[in-house]
């Protein structure tokens, strides 16, 4: 593991089969308030043939993501769809177990 403010600092870690993105997205938006950053730094690790896994929430029924639309604006469904989709293909599996105002994605890079 290593320490990182991720959103702030974009340490290049190589590129991998599976990238999990689980719960941490809106943290990271909160910070950096730029999309196209974000979806570009997991494309960067997402090997050509490999996998996203995202999971996380798709508008402001979530805390973090209220706080960040609330100082910064900009976290919706749209938006973050919009950039991904500059990157990956994405498939919408379905709204997560534990949260239904959450998403989990699958995503192949273009």
């Amino acid at each position: 593991f290593e320490r990182i403010n991720l959103g702030k600092e974009w340490t290049q870690f190589g590129e991998f089969d599976v990238v999990l993105c689980m719960s941490m997205y809106h943290h990271v938006y909160a910070q950096c308030v730029d999309h196209k950053a974000i979806w570009f730094w997991l494309h960067l690790h997402t090997a050509k043939d490999g996998v996203l896994l995202w999971e996380g929430p798709l508008d402001t029924r979530d805390s973090v993501a209220r706080r960040a639309t609330d100082s910064v604006g900009g976290y919706t469904r749209d938006a973050i769809l919009k950039v991904a989709e500059h990157f990956f293909d994405i498939e919408v599996i379905g709204p997560a177990l534990h949260e239904p105002y959450r998403e989990v994605l699958r995503c192949t890079p273009r």
